[in-house]
């Protein structure tokens, strides 16, 4: 439909627009691509009653010391807004009802020059501009609803102002712009083509999915919920009657703030550990009791966001996703801490299995009263945010937060709570100045820190104003650094063990920012929120082939709970591709080793930093009932006939072809078949893989097995055919070592047997192929590796590339190694590619 639908209408007559409108009332498809989500609507109704106020603004400002292009700036920004339509949208109104459309005009970037004032003026204009730039409202009719600004203080001292109308972003979407603005500034910079591919779907698709979905029996049971959590609910706090500062508007907000140190941090979320809770549980019930004191209310409600990005296709988008849910906190006068955490927990559970339905879809039908000035359902609000203190980066530039005084308050009282990367808690508690005194405010926040005290020490306290005794006991500082006795810290915890162990591990760690995980590591306490829990347990089930929900990560949010649980789902089906990690351009497809499984590659396709989609699938019989395959060729073959049903083989960009151990000698089978077919001739990557060929001795299959399952895990222990002589005993062994789980019942370890037994008796009868092709051999460099790979270079020659990669057979493909062996890969494959030369300068 064009990008200058925006300009095309402005074009219209009044008669042409109003016929606009009338169409799309009959045609779904058209109001699809032009009508506002729920809470868009909200937002654009509630600030035009409010003109000339900025109550949704999401401003941002970062400062960059160094060298920085203003230019290469301003081509990333612009690119983004090609990339993004929310960026482009401009807001119509047609007899009152509010339309978006997108305009052609690029993203307009003012640079304001500071440069000929002395450094007192500047510093005290770049604090104004940032004020400004944050209370200035949008111009929603017709306005563009995104705007950039460059303040030059010095040649090599610059700070953006960026900042966005809520209606077309959220939290995540900042975070997002602000990865790819730094990605396409690289790109730039350097006279590269700009390399963040388009997102899969629009924000447009997000509403109209959600239109479609407010249709159906699950919207209704949704619904039918709400109506009974919320029946008879307070609408408004009681909050104290105090004199305000005069001249405070409706919005005005302040803000005091307090910090908890790490170890007290770790406290709290340990008392949410034993109770079965997340940080944010606990948060929530502190929180109530503070606000019960304060209000005199038994029966609250308190709302908070979630993300609202379910669909997969929604991770890459910038639009409004975010939605509100509601948590009704009923604190009786008589229960313990402990058991209104119970309680809360039980609640936010129920929340989080309904929080699908829009609030503005659920304010309308629940025919909440609407009061001028107030948030219907509730005016108390909570956030925690996991890791919440994004780094922007620029080039080589790490830019520093410029803090804008003054805050706009949507809510009565808001407990903002952001989790930094060293454990410590920032709290922020924002008012709505027109109704509370600086002093009561810092007062509840000064409550909420005795509370938080009170509750480590003792979970059995009851009312706030019934913490004093506890408090004489003992006064612990929320601003102590010291870690309570006798704690175990996480490097102490048991370390992952099994194969599902160490993926759960990897895969949270690389999405948390932590270079090691313990079993008891728990994913809430270490920073993960509804934001991360979705791209988590959604990688796991591309990798594991399951079909859990992101709520399941509440019944089993430590890295032992929560493999157990894959473990005992199961794959949904072994027969097809699996994509592990998306991307764009040549596929690399990665091959299983004996083993049989592609958890193995978890590490790998985590560090692996090519942009190009990743596939990989289980050998038949590992997940189900299907008979082994008995040869390397019938494998091949397998794969190949995978690749060709997904339209993956194509002759211009072939396939990269990996495989670990076994994998390589399945890799090496396709790519010849490839060649012979004249259909592609693939780049094919061995780690550490053994030449095929029958052993030099019988083997003992058992302590072959035992061996491998042991290493497979870090550990050195085997066990022989004479020491167990059956599966069951086997099993035994390693059950009581703890080299397997629990989860890996009779069934599933005759299935490993056998499939371990066929697949060393194919490589007993397999032969290492001819092929003309590039071949990259990267040899363990802890092992005597040169008899795994003198036999490929003797058969290969001159096209086969040997590089060493740290670590053993094992250990190259996990932390920290696996960093380096994606590297070469990564290097080899851009060379290869690119028809580079490989030499020593290069490689």
């Amino acid at each position: 439909m064009g990008t200058d639908r925006y300009e095309r209408f402005t074009r219209l007559s009044l008669q042409q627009r109003q016929a606009l409108l009338a169409r799309t009332a009959e045609d779904p498809a058209l109001a699809d691509q032009m009508r506002l989500s729920e809470a868009q609507r909200r937002m654009w109704f509630l600030e035009r009653l409010t003109s000339g106020r900025a109550l949704y603004n999401l401003p941002s400002a970062h400062r960059f010391r160094g060298e920085l292009s203003v230019d290469a700036l301003r081509s990333a920004l612009g690119e983004l807004t090609r990339l993004h339509e929310m960026l482009r949208m401009r807001y119509a109104d047609v007899l009152g009802e509010p339309l978006q459309l997108p305009s052609g005009r690029p993203l307009d970037l003012r640079v304001i020059d500071l440069r000929g004032r002395d450094a007192d003026a500047r510093e005290a204009e770049v604090r104004r501009q940032a004020e400004q730039d944050a209370r200035e409202p949008f111009v929603l009719l017709g306005g563009p609803l995104v705007r950039a600004t460059v303040l030059q203080v010095a040649d090599d001292d610059h700070v953006l102002l960026l900042n966005l109308h809520h209606s077309i972003g959220d939290g995540w979407s900042l975070g997002l712009l602000y990865d790819q603005l730094a990605q396409l500034y690289e790109d730039f910079t350097h006279g590269r083509e700009p390399s963040v591919p388009a997102p899969k779907a629009g924000y447009l698709d997000h509403s109209a999915r959600q239109r479609r979905w407010l249709g159906t029996p699950d919207a209704e049971q949704s619904l039918a919920f709400w109506r009974a959590e919320l029946a008879g609910a307070p609408a408004l706090l009681d909050l104290p009657k105090d004199a305000v500062e005069p001249g405070c508007m409706p919005g005005d907000g302040g803000v005091v703030s307090m910090d908890v140190q790490a170890a007290s941090a770790e406290s709290l979320r340990n008392l949410g550990r034993r109770e079965g809770a997340t940080l944010f549980m606990v948060m929530q019930s502190a929180y109530a009791m503070v606000l019960r004191r304060h209000c005199g209310d038994e029966d609250l409600v308190i709302g908070s966001s979630v993300s609202g990005r379910d669909h997969p296709d929604t991770a890459d988008v910038v639009g409004l996703f975010a939605n509100t849910a509601v948590f009704r906190v009923r604190v009786d006068a008589s229960a313990t801490f402990r058991q209104l955490l119970t309680s809360v927990r039980s609640t936010a559970l129920n929340v989080y299995a309904h929080q699908d339905v829009p609030f503005d879809w659920l304010v309308d039908q629940l025919k909440v009263p609407r009061i001028p000035g107030r948030n219907p359902l509730f005016s108390a609000y909570l956030s925690v945010e996991g890791f919440s203190e994004h780094t922007v980066r620029l080039g080589g530039l790490i830019g520093e937060d410029v803090e804008a005084h003054g805050a706009t308050s949507w809510f009565d009282v808001s407990l903002w709570v952001g989790e930094r990367q060293d454990g410590s808690l920032r709290l922020d508690l924002t008012y709505a100045a027109d109704r509370l005194a600086p002093t009561t405010a810092r007062a509840m926040l000064d409550d909420l820190r005795d509370v938080l005290q009170a509750v480590v020490l003792d979970p059995e306290a009851r009312r706030v104003d019934e913490l004093a005794p506890v408090l004489e006991r003992t006064e612990p500082e929320l601003t102590d650094e010291a870690a309570p006795a006798g704690r175990q810290s996480v490097a102490e915890g048991k370390a992952p063990s099994t194969a599902m162990q160490r993926v759960v591990a990897e895969t949270w760690g690389e999405l948390l920012g932590r270079a090691e995980m313990s079993l008891t590591d728990d994913f809430f306490d270490l920073g993960g929120r509804s934001i991360v829990a979705l791209q988590a347990v959604a990688r796991l089930n591309e990798i594991c082939g399951t079909d859990l929900h992101p709520v399941e990560l509440f019944e089993a949010p430590t890295v032992e709970g929560f493999a157990r649980l894959l473990s005992r789902t199961g794959a949904r089906s072994s027969a097809g591709l699996r994509t592990i990690r998306p991307g764009s351009g040549q596929v690399i497809v990665c091959l299983p080793p004996v083993g049989g499984d592609i958890l193995c590659y978890a590490g790998l396709v985590m560090a692996l930093d090519t942009g190009r989609p990743v596939y990989a699938a289980a050998m038949p019989g590992l997940h189900d009932d299907a008979a082994p395959l008995r040869s390397v060729s019938e494998l091949a073959d397998h794969y190949l006939e995978l690749l060709r049903t997904e339209g993956l083989i194509a002759p211009a960009a072939p396939p990269t072809l990996i495989g670990w151990s076994m994998g390589g000698l399945i890799a090496m089978e396709m790519a010849c078949v490839l060649d012979a077919a004249a259909a592609a001739r693939p780049e094919v990557v061995l780690i550490d893989s053994p030449p095929p060929g029958p052993a030099d001795r019988e083997p003992d299959l058992v302590e072959e097995f035992s061996g491998y399952l042991s290493a497979a895990v870090g550990r050195a222990e085997t066990t022989t055919s004479r020491e167990c002589p059956d599966h069951a005993t086997l099993r035994a062994w390693a059950r009581d070592l703890e080299i397997i789980g629990p989860e890996i019942d009779e069934t599933r370890f005759r299935r490993l047997i056998e499939l371990f037994r066929t697949n060393v008796r194919a490589l007993d009868e397999d032969r290492i192929p001819p092929y003309g092709g590039p071949v990259l051999y990267l040899a363990a460099a802890d092992d005597a590796s040169e008899r795994r790979w003198a036999p490929w270079q003797a058969a290969l020659g001159p096209g086969l590339e040997v590089r060493a990669v740290p670590g053993n057979h094992f250990s190259m493909m996990a932390r920290p190694h696996v960093a380096e062996l994606a590297g070469r890969i990564g290097q080899w494959t851009d060379l290869s590619s690119g028809g580079g030369a490989r030499d020593g300068r290069t490689w």
